[in-house]
């Protein structure tokens, strides 16, 4: 086990893997930082965060329509093959 803690040592792996360690900290810590001012405090939509109320997330079925409610039928489509030659 010496001698493989020695030859790691001797090809310089360790002061490699000790560069690595400090450069991915660095790269963490620079995408932590523009995550954190560009991505997380960007100009929202006006809806986004808007807070719901529990109420209106029910359907309103709570009222039985009227006796003498009747819906109305959809209008006709419009017959696009009546118009062709």
């Amino acid at each position: 086990m010496t001698s493989f803690l020695g030859e790691l040592k001797r090809r310089n792996v360790v002061r490699v893997a000790v560069a690595y360690a400090i450069v991915a900290l660095l790269v963490i810590a620079v995408g932590y930082m523009f995550v954190d001012n560009y991505v997380l405090n960007a100009p929202r939509p006006p809806f986004a965060g808007a807070e719901v109320d529990p109420e209106s997330l029910t359907a309103p079925l709570d009222d039985p329509p009227a006796a003498g409610a009747t819906i109305a039928p959809p209008p006709p489509l419009a017959d696009d093959s009546a118009e062709a030659p």
